[in-house]
């Protein structure tokens, strides 16, 4: 496995977002926590709208359900934000564990090529951890929540920079 200068890149952008997210998360958990809800409502909104659409111009009944169905979701987000945020929380640990096993994974697939992978496999180990904690203890409290959040994408996003700036040397 090879990684181009492209794949860097984007490995360099991803930890540079997640440590301005991070950031965002721990001074503003509050303000942080509403703009995710309601611009993931606004999403399943739009894009409900969007399916519809697309769903009455072919032969596939599950697209225009799928369609009805995120509209309907994002306006139950819009309308009660609250209900939402338990959910939410269980979404953010699935998705880390995901993120942790792929990390994991990807990091024995590139050992043989690249010396650093350590940073990635840690960065995997933290991303499971951060799920087992979510899924543990839901209802710690919202605000914590976006410290802990916060502080594991920064957490994050300085690992991928790591591994950015090694990888750098490398790729040429």
């Amino acid at each position: 496995m090879s990684i181009t200068k492209r794949t860097l890149t984007a490995l360099g952008f991803r930890g540079l977002f997640a440590i301005i997210f991070g950031l965002l998360a721990i001074f503003w958990p509050g303000l942080t926590l509403e703009v995710l809800i309601y611009l993931f409502a606004a999403f399943a909104i739009i894009g409900g709208i969007a399916t519809v659409i697309a769903a009455l111009n072919t032969q596939y009944p599950l697209l225009l359900l799928e369609g009805i169905v995120s509209f309907f979701v994002g306006l139950f987000i819009a309308l009660w934000p609250g209900v939402y945020v338990l959910f939410l929380i269980y979404v953010v640990a699935i998705w880390a564990l995901f993120s942790g096993i792929s990390q994991i994974v990807t990091a024995f697939a590139i050992r043989k090529s690249v010396k650093d992978e350590f940073w990635m496999l840690l960065s995997g180990i933290v991303s499971i951890l951060f799920a087992m904690l979510l899924v543990a203890l839901p209802m710690v409290g919202v605000i914590a929540y976006m410290w802990v959040i916060g502080f594991y994408a920064l957490f994050f996003g300085i690992l991928q920079l790591v591994l950015y700036f090694n990888l750098k040397n490398i790729v040429a």
